[in-house]
């Protein structure tokens, strides 16, 4: 305070010099507090705000500190959900590679015995790609965004290639696959993704089909838009696990012949889809089979 009245009083000689000792004292001592208590408030304004700008600093911090906490515990729930998968879901095909490689190799298989094990063996090696490619793309879209990257591409030669892959689980279910995607369908999209999410559905369709069973593969051409469904006559889905999947829920269930899955397929699936802007519906009730169609934009 003292340092501050020094300061006015220096400021008061220098702008009025001499005449300021003639002055009324009471006068004087009006002007000397009315500077003083300016520079009063000058130093609590610069000390309020210099408060104020420490407390924002501190709430940055505080906001990065849980922002970071929030991405470690995302990172770490990815890390748990693959390491799940892959301990739980991913033994038995390799086991089953390993088994029949050995008993080759040991010359214990017949010729006609390794072929049929071997259409077996090629299936879950599919199914395990499948899982693979839906983990990969799954954990990386949960730490960056998924570039979307649209080409034209003709679509029945996706679908033609995921129906034979599965030609080992059809034909030991004895189930019937109509497909009616018709030849050079070109559509504008992205090709891994719909390649992905046909993959899921379709293995949905045979692992949740009873014995002899149809499945139907249909699309339709709307409004520059083709929209292709697939059609199980399977057990169905239950309104929780419908709920399920529309809530981003992992889903996990087994199939008509025991078959397992990652429980990543049909959420990750809806998910995809809306990044690209386009329809993904799922239509099931228990005992009633499953239809799930989306759409894709025509060339």
């Amino acid at each position: 305070m003292k340092y501050i009245l020094g300061i006015s009083v220096s400021i008061l000689f220098t702008l009025f010099g001499a005449n300021t000792v003639a002055m009324n004292k009471d006068v004087s001592f009006l002007i000397v507090g009315g500077i003083s208590l300016l520079l009063i408030t000058i130093l609590l304004v610069l000390l309020y705000k210099k408060k104020n700008d420490a407390l924002k600093e501190i709430d940055a911090l505080q906001k990065e500190t849980a922002a970071r906490n929030e991405e470690l515990a995302k990172i770490n729930g990815i890390k748990d959900k693959l390491i799940s998968i892959i301990s739980h879901d991913m033994k038995s095909p390799l086991a089953s590679l390993q088994s029949t490689l050995a008993l080759t190799r040991e010359n214990i298989l017949e010729k006609e015995e390794f072929n049929k094990l071997s259409e077996g063996i090629e299936g879950d090696i599919y199914q395990l790609r499948g899982m693979l490619d839906n983990m990969l793309l799954w954990a990386r879209e949960q730490v960056t965004d998924i570039t979307i990257k649209k080409v034209s591409f003709n679509i029945y030669d996706v679908v033609e290639e995921i129906i034979t892959m599965h030609k080992a689980s059809i034909k030991a279910k004895n189930l019937s696959v109509q497909d009616f995607i018709l030849p050079d369908t070109l559509v504008f999209t992205d090709k891994d993704i719909i390649t992905t999410v046909f993959r899921n559905i379709f293995s949905n369709a045979v692992k949740f089909s009873p014995q002899g069973k149809k499945i139907f593969v249909q699309q339709l051409i709307l409004n520059n838009k083709t929209y292709i469904s697939v059609r199980d006559e399977g057990n169905g889905m239950d309104e929780e696990i419908l709920q399920k999947i529309n809530n981003k829920e992992f889903v996990s269930t087994r199939g008509t012949a025991n078959e397992k899955g990652t429980g990543i397929g049909m959420s990750f699936s809806k998910e995809l889809f809306e990044k690209l802007n386009e329809t993904f519906d799922i239509s099931s009730a228990t005992g009633r089979g499953t239809s799930i169609t989306f759409s894709v934009e025509n060339t």
